[in-house]
């Protein structure tokens, strides 16, 4: 049995391929969506649960898995460091399938390298949009986050440090918003939507809210970034991207032939 470690839609079409290749299939995930997204794509069983590494130990003896398909969100770094772990520890394999990064080589777009820097960068840009306004400009004082709730705290800290406004755009799972609002945002400032969205929906948000600068992952074409970022630029908004994580994987498959391929 192959376990494939879900939550994503690259996970999606991986359990598809590995069901039209007659591999009886395993699939995890943390949220409900992510569950129904695997039992959607035709997935045997399906378990939806946070595993540590001595708990996907106990699932791969258990469940008797020859190979673990790691196919979790790039900034998913704890659960890819324990599946390693413990795939060493059982003795079988371990794929990590990666999406291809897009490189952006152009003016506007901010590299940081974690959501503290990330913080701290909106707010300074935002501040000098600011500035910019008060001489002419057009920009608002809000931070559009649209980089995914579990950091979200950070950002609220930083915002009110700065008089700003921030507006967090996650997913509509009761974990997220209640991230959100644990973190002291009000309801009026957390849009609870299903993306990826097109360049055109980017657009309109940013343009609602009033936005002075873009918060993103660079979590590939499927995490919606692409549009993101061109809206962003087409409106003269500045955009602060968190670098993915780096991690050593065992074993990388940047496309799902080389998934079949490793196992």
């Amino acid at each position: 049995m192959i376990w494939v470690l879900s939550g994503t839609r690259d996970a999606v079409e991986i359990i598809k391929l590995l069901k039209e290749e007659g591999y009886e299939v395993m699939a995890s995930a943390v949220t409900d969506y992510g569950t129904s997204l695997a039992r959607g794509a035709g997935a045997d069983e399906v378990v939806t649960k946070a595993l540590d590494c001595s708990g996907m130990r106990d699932v791969i003896y258990k469940k008797s898995i020859d190979a673990v398909v790691d196919a979790t969100h790039p900034f998913s770094v704890e659960a890819s460091r324990n599946a390693m772990s413990a795939c060493e520890t059982a003795g079988i394999k371990y794929v990590r399938f990666e999406r291809k990064p897009i490189r952006f080589d152009c003016p506007g777009i901010y590299q940081v390298k974690d959501f503290e820097e990330a913080a701290r960068k909106a707010c300074e840009i935002g501040n000098r949009e600011r500035g910019n306004r008060n001489t002419g400009g057009t920009s608002g004082d809000t931070i559009f986050h649209a980089a995914g709730s579990r950091n979200v705290r950070v950002f609220v800290r930083y915002a009110r440090a700065n008089n700003m406004r921030l507006v967090a755009r996650v997913l509509p799972e009761p974990y997220s918003i209640k991230a959100c609002l644990d973190a002291g945002l009000s309801p009026a400032d957390i849009i609870a939507a299903l993306g990826p969205f097109s360049e055109q929906m980017n657009r309109a948000m940013l343009r609602e809210y009033r936005a002075s600068v873009l918060v993103t992952k660079e979590s590939g074409v499927l995490g919606g970034v692409k549009a993101k970022v061109e809206a962003a630029l087409a409106l003269d908004i500045p955009v602060v991207m968190i670098e993915r994580p780096r991690l050593d994987y065992i074993r990388v498959a940047d496309d799902y032939d080389t998934v079949l391929r490793y196992l």
